[in-house]
């Protein structure tokens, strides 16, 4: 990239998460960002530029990632992304945004603020993201129930993982413990599955 933009990488290392970086000509803008726990970057400039620096990447040998294969790295990483893991229904403590940084407790008002603040200082939530680990893949939407039959939860996404092989994230009940042997049931039958605490 840093060829790409005319300079040396000092200056993208160097960039804070979130920090703006802008061409001379104005003409390309680049912001760090750590999306997937990792960094990165993302590049808003014409498309005819955008082009450029795909082919100057793919000579370089640097392949694009497929939409299958990003969900897999978000997976694996425990990122919760909107309108999968949560929505605007979700308090963000339940999709683990305190545990990944991305809620702060110092900042002035905002929505939502008293509510994140309350259970920070003196509660907990009742539910939470978690990995479920299984021999067969699990389907998205499944009913997640304990060795008592009781439904404790639901499939949000599921993978197969090159590393981990198959891999879900499930929104559970606070009650389920790291280890638990555990059934997702969706239209294909049960599937046996270990929950493990996304960290």
């Amino acid at each position: 990239l840093a060829p790409w933009l005319g300079g040396g990488h000092e200056v993208l290392d160097a960039m804070a998460p979130l920090a703006l970086w802008r061409s001379a000509d104005a003409s390309v803008e680049v912001l760090r960002s750590d999306d997937y726990s990792t960094l990165g970057f993302d590049v808003v400039a014409a498309r005819e530029r955008i082009a450029e620096l795909r082919a100057t990447l793919e000579a370089q040998g640097i392949a694009e990632a497929s939409a299958e294969q990003l969900e897999i790295v978000s997976v694996e990483r425990g990122l919760p992304r909107f309108g999968v893991e949560m929505d605007g229904e979700t308090i963000p403590q339940e999709a683990n945004l305190d545990v990944l940084g991305a809620i702060s407790f110092t900042k002035g008002c905002y929505t939502g603020q008293e509510v994140v603040a309350r259970i920070h200082f003196r509660g907990h939530v009742n539910r939470h993201l978690r990995w479920l680990t299984s021999a067969t893949p699990v389907e998205r939407g499944a009913v997640v129930v304990d060795a008592e039959g009781k439904e404790v939860g639901d499939v949000r996404s599921s993978v197969v993982s090159p590393q981990r092989g198959p891999l879900a994230i499930a929104m559970l009940r606070r009650e389920v413990a790291a280890g638990s042997e555990l059934q997702v049931r969706g239209t294909a039958g049960a599937v046996p599955a270990t929950m493990q605490v996304i960290a």
